[in-house]
């Protein structure tokens, strides 16, 4: 299944947040429980690293998802997942 996630990168020291997206073709993924359960193992095994697409800083800094969508990296579909505490203002 082809999909994209919007991650927030935050980083404490600098009081700095970023989001970006990153799209994945995933073989074994078919549906929305199957995009949660291979983002929950991947953050679980440091699989991902949305903070390499963002200006670097240094010190602690975490990283969430906060809107899944269907689609790929030339059309992005609709939404399957919103975080309901993200604000994308």
């Amino acid at each position: 299944m082809k999909f994209v996630v919007e991650w927030r990168v935050e980083y404490f020291d600098d009081n700095a947040v970023y989001r970006t997206k990153l799209f994945y073709d995933e073989d074994g993924v078919n549906d929305l429980d199957g995009i949660l359960n291979f983002l929950s193992e991947g953050l679980e095994n440091d699989n991902f690293q949305p903070e390499l697409k963002t200006p670097s800083h240094e010190g602690d800094f975490e990283i969430d998802y906060v809107v899944i969508y269907e689609g790929d990296r030339y059309n992005i579909g609709k939404e399957l997942l919103r975080d309901t505490d993200y604000d994308d203002d």
